[in-house]
């Protein structure tokens, strides 16, 4: 599977520098030079005032969580997850009023999975370390991933290049059966969004951002609380779209990934025993490929 999206981005890179090598593409001053009429740049953004987009995503995924080194577990790994998630996403950019140069971007992003566990468990809820080797195949896991963007356009001069710097605020639903846990992420995104008309009908993005997470909630077997703070994730995706008629097809590989610090400790006692939980620092990757369709 890694192998089948590695190679889908190195084709996806080497379409870009194809295309923006061509002397059709973005060198607008070379084409002016030329004795055939060429369109000026765009005036307006790529973007149409109301665009929905649906894409179908597949990607290779693993999370993993971290504690103390140990000589059962002398890389501090606690567990990890690993597996093929597939989903869907939708996006809808809204440019609002012409004399408003902001638009708003809506997305939602469910993906789900058959996961490989690989970790530890606990002899009972006394212990405070996990020591019993355990593995298990096919946990159903999903994640949903909600956030609203502001973008605010800036076309290049005298090219047919626009820069979509964007912030917002954004929403990540983690579960998992195994444990049956909750991780709610509430994030800020910041980022900016290169696109290119390269020909008529043919165009390329590419989209990179930072995103901050001021506060986690994990929530265990449903009901134990545990706080996180200050966590982050990366993001990284660009897509070629082709238009035909009023309808736009568009394909690319995506990169995202998560940070997220040891959460606080929850305490509780039920009769004369003390109960300890915190959420182990962990971290989560993903990469794949995203087709889809725009209207």
């Amino acid at each position: 599977m890694k192998k089948l999206i590695l190679s889908f981005g190195l084709l996806f890179c080497f379409s870009v520098y194809l295309l923006a090598g061509s002397g059709e593409v973005s060198d607008f001053n070379a084409l002016q030079s030329t004795s055939t009429p060429v369109a000026p740049p765009l005036s307006t953004p790529l973007y149409r005032r109301q665009k929905p987009e649906i894409g179908f995503e597949v990607s290779d995924y693993s999370y993993k969580e971290l504690g103390q080194k140990t000589p059962l577990r002398p890389s501090g790994q606690l567990m990890k997850f690993t597996g093929v998630m597939y989903g869907f996403s939708r996006e809808n950019f809204n440019r609002g009023y012409l004399r408003d140069p902001f638009f708003t971007d809506s997305q939602i992003r469910f993906m789900f999975g058959f996961l490989d566990y690989d970790g530890w468990k606990k002899k009972d809820l006394k212990d405070n370390d996990y020591h019993i080797p355990h593995k298990e195949k096919w946990c159903p896991s999903f994640y949903l991933d909600t956030r609203k963007l502001v973008h605010y356009p800036i076309q290049v001069p005298n090219t047919h290049i626009e820069l979509y710097p964007f912030s917002g605020l954004g929403y990540r639903l983690l579960w998992t059966y195994l444990g049956f846990r909750f991780s709610n992420y509430l994030y800020i995104p910041v980022g900016v969004t290169y696109k290119c008309q390269c020909k008529e009908g043919l165009s390329f993005d590419i989209r990179g951002e930072f995103d901050w997470m001021p506060l986690g909630l994990q929530l265990t077997g449903g009901i134990i609380p545990n706080i996180q703070l200050n966590g982050y994730g990366l993001g990284l995706s660009g897509k070629i779209s082709k238009k035909i008629g009023n309808v736009e097809f568009f394909a690319g590989p995506f990169f995202r990934y998560w940070n997220i610090p040891k959460s606080k400790t929850f305490k509780f006692k039920i009769g004369e025993d003390e109960y300890i939980f915190h959420e182990p620092k962990n971290y989560t990757q993903e990469l794949g490929i995203k087709l889809g369709v725009s209207f």
